[in-house]
């Protein structure tokens, strides 16, 4: 309803001719939806007003507005400041819950969250890159959901220094997967002499396909074969799911099963999507929302550790890249938090937890990685490009299979991180990790578009 309500506040002072009603429209537009709701909600103040509004929203009034939310912000601040100070023995308890080295609990950065302004000397324990980056998502309205977009091609950027913004982007090393597969390398060399279709499909067909690598780009050639055995290219007019199921998930598919990662794709319901959507709802007065779904998921142990989002291969829009990297990374947090709240009903899960995503658009596929370090960090660490060509298919082919066989790694590395977690809690220690799991907010819903009047 609120929604509803913003959107035809903001339609009609977009279609007003008056200059007051247009600035206020442009600076309606820069807020966040709570802002919107406190700002106008302070101006019409009766709900009933919403059927017939018809707002005139001057200058005056918007200094009024902003004052009465600072009151409102103000008497929110200090019942929080009661409510963390009564519950201080609570949190000076969890405070001996802390890991003295490692592994050093992530119920505490969760607290440290809230505990900012009360410990204003080390603000939670946070290093000085991780205080930096949290005021930075305060302020920044491109945030989304307390999420710091650190990718390439992000605006969030902007609001930090370059060497904040260097630490941020740190990840950890990829894991060696040369050791792994000690015939990685040789096959690579006998593959990739030259960079045509056909001439790397001729050297894949002379390996031993009992290795694993050499099964791997066996089918990634075999994939191809069914289009370049007609024409020199990929159709143009190839669907997003026969693009994706038939070229892009053949890269990522594979090594995920050499690294014992069990994996599903095509419409794969997000278990984490439907658990926040149905946190705090009475399900005997209300019905079930049924959660989102992704294109593809890898799985541990019912734990949803890496999700996939992709678009058409060719002749796609911008505004699907936007929508499917938004509810990427939505998702991608609703599944951190799902997981460390199964995870803090038996052990402390260890710092650096992470969920992996991939969000294809067109030929290219962004490797992403989230974690929380103070808060919510979305990390870019790799991006490969499939072919759609016979031309240069071999360097395309070969960059792609070391990008998926690297992220393939790191999923499984998180596996082992998480099997490191300290377990055998006694019940009090399980309640405090809870509460400190609970003072997670929940996301918000997905972003709605203005439709324009006639």
């Amino acid at each position: 309803m609120d929604d509803l309500w913003t959107s035809k506040v903001l339609r009609e002072l977009k279609l007003s001719e008056k200059t007051g009603e247009q600035q206020a429209y442009s600076r309606l537009t820069r807020q966040t939806q709570s802002e919107r709701l406190i700002e106008i909600a302070a101006i019409v103040t009766d709900r009933k007003l919403k059927r017939d509004l018809r707002p005139i929203v001057s200058r005056q009034q918007v200094v009024v507005a902003k004052e009465q939310a600072d009151d409102i912000q103000g008497a929110f601040s200090s019942k929080r400041k009661m409510e963390m100070h009564s519950s201080s023995k609570k949190l000076s308890k969890q405070q001996r819950l802390r890991l003295s080295a490692e592994p050093s609990s992530s119920a505490d950065a969760l607290l440290s969250e809230e505990n900012d302004s009360e410990s204003e000397g080390n603000e939670g324990g946070r290093s000085p890159s991780e205080r930096c980056l949290a005021r930075a998502v305060g302020k920044a309205e491109l945030a989304l959901d307390g999420v710091a977009d650190l990718t390439r091609e992000s605006d969030f950027s902007t609001f930090l220094d370059m060497d904040i913004l260097a630490v941020a982007r740190r990840v950890p090393p990829s894991p060696d997967i040369y050791e792994r597969w000690p015939t990685l390398q040789p096959i690579l060399d006998r593959v990739f002499l030259s960079n045509g279709y056909d001439e790397v499909a001729e050297a894949v067909r002379s390996e031993n396909m009992r290795d694993p690598v050499a099964a791997y780009l066996f089918t990634i050639v075999m994939a191809y074969f069914h289009y370049f055995n007609f024409r020199s290219e990929v159709p143009e007019d190839i669907n997003e799911r026969e693009g994706f199921a038939g070229l892009t998930w053949t890269f990522l598919q594979t090594p995920l099963t050499m690294y014992n990662l069990e994996s599903r794709y095509l419409e794969v319901l997000i278990n984490a999507v439907s658990k926040r959507k149905n946190q705090g709802k009475d399900l005997l007065l209300t019905s079930k929302e049924s959660g989102q779904f992704a294109d593809a998921v890898a799985t541990h142990n019912s734990q949803q550790l890496l999700l996939v989002e992709a678009a058409q291969l060719h002749n796609s829009e911008m505004k699907k890249r936007r929508q499917d990297e938004f509810k990427l990374a939505r998702a991608m947090r609703d599944c951190w938090v799902s997981q460390v709240r199964t995870i803090s009903n038996l052990s402390v899960p260890r710092r650096g937890l992470a969920v992996y995503g991939c969000a294809s658009f067109k030929d290219e596929t962004k490797l992403l990685r989230l974690d929380y370090h103070g808060v919510f960090r979305l990390q870019q660490f790799d991006l490969f490009i499939i072919p759609l060509w016979k031309e240069n298919f071999g360097i395309k082919m070969k960059s792609a299979v070391i990008s998926c066989l690297q992220l393939a790694a790191r999923v499984h590395d998180e596996i082992a991180l998480r099997s490191k977690a300290q377990g055998a809690l006694d019940y009090d220690e399980c309640t405090l990790l809870s509460d400190a799991v609970q003072m997670i907010e929940k996301t918000t819903s997905s972003p709605v578009g203005i439709k324009k009047g006639r």
